[in-house]
């Protein structure tokens, strides 16, 4: 499991039995913990900067020896950046250095998901999550959010060299001048994201305000009411699918609800089948996907 948590923080087994202590350096620190079937803590870890951080998003693989986490780490300004860190499952070591996004004085990054797909020891790692104002993962520069409000990011990470970046995509794209209504605009929060058992797809969901665009004429708008007031616009969800090898989308559909119903996805999980399935709340009557 992995979290936030400031001043110090005790950790206990299934039993009530304490287990240790963590003591955070600043404001909030993350923490990662692993508990057996029996609800028996094996190990608990500390990670994070002097400011506020936690952890959002936890994976691990089939093995068990390798796990990591996404969420928010603050650096000096401040400013708020998603990272992703790997631990060692079997000792709760931190593994190299985290992995962070460099976004700029006066926006912000937050990592919502990750993901795993690991074969004959090579494991992929896919994250997912949102930020307002250009920011770069790695080499990769993200263009400012449409209108100032936040883009979902998603990328899929090297697991055996550093986390390095092998591709990012984001959902701020344009469509050109003759197609102003498929261009980006409003708010997408990512929030959720998951692999195929075949590592072949990556499916991601969000909720929106205004027009998610993925690029490759991937795109959907909301018909929520409040239509181009951004600020106030009621939430729409998305699911959107992509190669997981090249990042590029193939398809993106919206919740579609009524216009008066807020609805919002937290999480993705893929069935054996290969189909994704969400989880999150309508508020309001129900809806169908369109």
């Amino acid at each position: 499991i992995t979290g936030g948590f400031t001043g110090t923080g005790t950790f206990e087994s299934y039993s009530h039995i304490a287990f240790g202590n963590l003591v955070s350096l600043g404001l909030s620190d993350i923490f990662v913990a692993k508990y057996d079937a029996n609800g028996q803590c094996q190990w608990i870890t500390r990670d994070g900067s002097s400011l506020d951080d936690s952890g959002y998003g936890i994976a691990v693989t089939a093995d068990g020896k390798n796990v990591y986490i996404i969420g928010d780490w603050t650096t000096p300004i401040p400013t708020l950046q998603a990272f992703v860190r790997q631990v060692n499952g079997g000792t709760g070591a931190l593994v190299g250095a985290p992995v962070l996004t460099t976004a700029p004085a006066g926006g912000f990054a937050h990592g919502s998901a990750i993901a795993l797909h690991s074969v004959s020891g090579n494991v992929h790692v896919f994250v997912t999550g949102y930020y307002n104002g250009a920011f770069t993962l790695g080499s990769t520069p993200l263009p400012a959010s449409a209108g100032g409000f936040a883009e979902s990011f998603l990328a899929e990470l090297d697991g055996n060299n550093n986390l390095a970046p092998l591709w990012v995509n984001h959902c701020g794209h344009t469509s050109g001048t003759a197609c102003l209504d498929r261009d980006a605009s409003c708010t997408h929060a990512a929030l959720g994201i998951a692999v195929d058992p075949s590592g072949q797809w990556c499916y991601l969901t969000a909720v929106f305000t205004g027009t998610a665009n993925f690029g490759n004429d991937v795109f959907v708008t909301s018909t929520k009411n409040n239509v181009g007031d951004c600020p106030n616009e009621l939430y729409d969800y998305l699911v959107a699918k992509f190669d997981a090898n090249t990042g590029t989308p193939l398809w993106a559909v919206k919740g579609n609800g009524a216009v008066t119903d807020d609805d919002e996805t937290r999480g993705i999980a893929v069935g054996p089948d290969g189909n994704p399935l969400v989880t999150g709340f309508l508020h309001g009557l129900s809806s169908t996907v369109d």
